[in-house]
């Protein structure tokens, strides 16, 4: 007999095959689109993707992994000429709620001031040394550093480095030194037979303080002479 001929006419808009009667396409079979191990959900001429782990997208194609934002410290403030001290605890921000992270120096100012602490002691820093607010510092009394903060993403590890600054207090620094005459081996001549009052020197202070003023004691009178 003659071949039957079909007029299929389907009445939504999903993808359909024709065979005498309208039937829904699985694109999840026909098509596999869900990468890196996404679960493929079909819909009505369409499909879902439930992606894992770090994975995003339409498809599962996306890496979501952002870098960390920002970081705050605590404390941020140290006395000088005291060690040891307590350790710098860096919390980040990250889009990456889930994410750990790890911090390193990358350089610092004075070299060496700043260690990232040993692996268990969580994401912090540590100061190596006492600190000299007069010699170590800069015009804003503080020491800097360069960090760089790595997230442990799934599919890619992110950095960026923050510059970081802490605080040094001031504290009083006894003197170093006291000269006579600005000699540095402290020697003064006085005449034989001078008369009493007459002057034999003028004393100067070394200290690192350099606004201090100073009073000065005779503690060896050298016989009252």
């Amino acid at each position: 007999g003659a071949a039957s001929s079909y007029v299929g006419t389907c009445t939504t808009s999903a993808a359909f095959s024709f065979a005498g009667a309208c039937v829904e396409v699985d694109e999840c079979a026909a098509e596999a689109p869900c990468e890196n191990g996404g679960a493929c959900t079909d819909l009505v001429n369409g499909f879902n993707c439930t992606c894992v782990g770090e994975w995003a997208g339409p498809r599962c194609s996306v890496d979501s992994n952002l870098p960390p934002e920002r970081i705050v410290l605590s404390p941020t403030s140290f006395p000088e000429n005291t060690f040891p001290l307590p350790a710098i605890d860096v919390t980040v921000v990250d889009p990456n709620q889930h994410q750990t992270h790890t911090v390193s120096v990358v350089s610092s100012v004075p070299a060496g001031v700043f260690a990232a602490l040993p692996a268990g002691n969580g994401t912090a820093l540590g100061i190596t040394r006492a600190l000299d607010f007069e010699a170590d510092t800069n015009d804003s009394g503080q020491v800097q550093a360069v960090v760089r903060v790595t997230d442990n993403g799934q599919i890619s590890q992110l950095s960026r480095d923050f510059l970081i600054a802490v605080r040094v207090t001031d504290t009083n620094d006894a003197p170093t030194a006291v000269r006579i005459n600005s000699s540095p081996t402290n020697a003064a001549a006085v005449a034989e037979n001078a008369a009493p009052g007459t002057l034999v020197g003028t004393l100067a202070t070394v200290d690192q303080d350099p606004l201090d003023t100073f009073t000065y004691e005779l503690l060896d009178s050298a016989g009252q002479r």
